[in-house]
């Protein structure tokens, strides 16, 4: 269930209730879980509230509270404004997570914190993303098991969430309307994660990320690409095409290991009146 006002001009109020999750990989729902704990330790419930603003001047800003449970509360805040350098327009983000364990505590001790701050600058059909994250706490920043509503900016096949990990992310988008190719865009990316360090965990008996324990100084990198492509026009009008690879490589004890993910999605609008 979810709740959503636009009654002021540039304020967006949200609201939203679900104790039941949807696998992406099966039929039906299954309880709410942590995605980086056990899946033995389960929530009744995940509610948020929150608002997102935007001035008359551009400027971009959001708070938002959210409940999982007897596991933990979460608060965010999100901050961004556009300007322009000349002929480049440069976009700026910054955005924080506070977590802390609530309630009964069945996932153990939590407290970590989270920061973002990406800049994007752009220039005619080429946009240039720089992501620079860092993890604070001895646990994964998690979240309910099928949700990854996420606003960090080294969110790709890894979530660079690693206990104390700090991370660095370059993305380089083109639009090739500019070179009479209309419809098709391409982005590549690279991402670094180092310092991840979870010796120091105590969850205490309900404790469930006890596997960071061996993480020491762990790191890893992340590279792709992908392409997207939309007919313009014809028969197929607006029938998109994405295909991408990523390739995840990483050290001992970090969670993912060593990846290769090819992915090709095609999507068909089918107008039923």
């Amino acid at each position: 269930m979810s709740l959503e006002s636009h009654d002021v001009e540039g304020l967006t109020i949200k609201s939203g209730y679900f104790d039941k999750g949807s696998p992406r990989t099966g039929a039906g729902s299954q309880d709410l879980s942590p995605t980086y704990g056990s899946p033995l330790v389960t929530s009744d419930f995940n509610a948020y509230a929150g608002a997102d603003y935007v001035s008359s001047a551009g400027l971009r800003s959001s708070a938002y509270v959210s409940r999982f449970d007897d596991i933990w509360d979460r608060e965010y805040l999100g901050l961004g404004t556009k300007t322009n350098w000349g002929s480049v327009n440069v976009d700026v983000q910054l955005d924080a997570y506070n977590t802390q364990s609530s309630g009964r505590e069945i996932g153990g001790r939590i407290d970590q914190q989270a920061y973002g701050l990406t800049i994007t600058p752009q220039w005619r059909n080429h946009s240039l993303k720089i992501g620079l994250q860092q993890i604070k706490g001895d646990e994964y920043f998690d979240y309910p098991f099928e949700s990854n509503a996420i606003s960090l900016p080294n969110t790709m096949m890894s979530f660079f969430n690693g206990p104390n990990e700090r991370s660095i992310g370059v993305f380089y988008n083109n639009d090739w309307v500019a070179y009479g190719l209309p419809g098709l865009k391409t982005t590549l990316w690279y991402i670094k994660g180092m310092g991840i360090d979870g010796s120091h965990y105590d969850g205490g008996p309900n404790g469930i990320y006890n596997s960071v324990l061996k993480q020491r100084g762990e790191s890893h990198y992340e590279v792709g690409g992908n392409a997207s492509y939309t007919v313009q026009s014809g028969t197929f009008k607006n029938i998109s095409l994405i295909t991408s690879y990523s390739s995840h490589r990483a050290s001992e004890y970090q969670l993912e290991g060593n990846l290769d993910e090819f992915r090709l999605i095609v999507n068909v609008p089918i107008k039923v009146f």
